[in-house]
């Protein structure tokens, strides 16, 4: 429920294979890509032939890749030939934990960011937010405490909040 809270202005227009593509106010699509997906040669194949042509909504592809370092080594090859010439319509967000898994000639083509983790603060802001609009009762410890045992993961902060509005029939106090 709230975890799609910041997905609400976006329309879903497909959903297949562990790809998901999505549509924010017809500027971009987004395609949410698993590592899975890069496995099989059809399917990286598929992916290549794709990027070439110009999105039909708006100006923009964006492909977002999480669990890069997963990839297998044909998958980084195929990654590489696209990196390497992109079409002016195609961004690649290339995301993982493990930047040293990743291959040279990957990095090179790359701008890097470096994400740090959410103030408790921030967190609790957000939920703030988020409990007002969906009118679900809170008790300020009870924001505290959730903010607190997300660390600073705004993903985790947020699941931990759904379930205690679920549980807590939408009146979340400290205890």
């Amino acid at each position: 429920m709230l975890l799609l809270y910041e997905w609400r202005q976006t329309r879903c227009i497909f959903i297949a294979d562990k790809q998901i593509e999505v549509v924010i106010d017809d500027q971009m699509t987004i395609f949410f890509v698993n590592k899975d997906l890069e496995t099989k040669q059809e399917q990286k194949k598929d992916l290549r032939d794709k990027v070439k042509y110009p999105p039909v909504n708006g100006k923009y592809k964006v492909y977002i890749v999480d669990e890069v370092h997963m990839l297998t080594d044909s998958a980084y090859n195929a990654l590489l030939k696209t990196l390497e010439e992109p079409p002016s319509h195609a961004i690649f967000i290339l995301c993982t934990t493990e930047v040293h898994k990743l291959p040279k000639t990957i990095l090179s083509r790359c701008m890097r960011f470096d994400f740090r983790l959410v103030s408790c603060d921030d967190l609790e802001k957000l939920l703030v937010k988020i409990f007002n609009d969906k009118n679900i009762s809170y008790e300020q410890e009870a924001l505290h405490l959730i903010a607190s045992r997300g660390e600073g993961s705004v993903r985790d902060t947020l699941s931990l909040a759904d379930l205690c509005a679920s549980f807590c029939n939408k009146n979340i106090t400290y205890n």
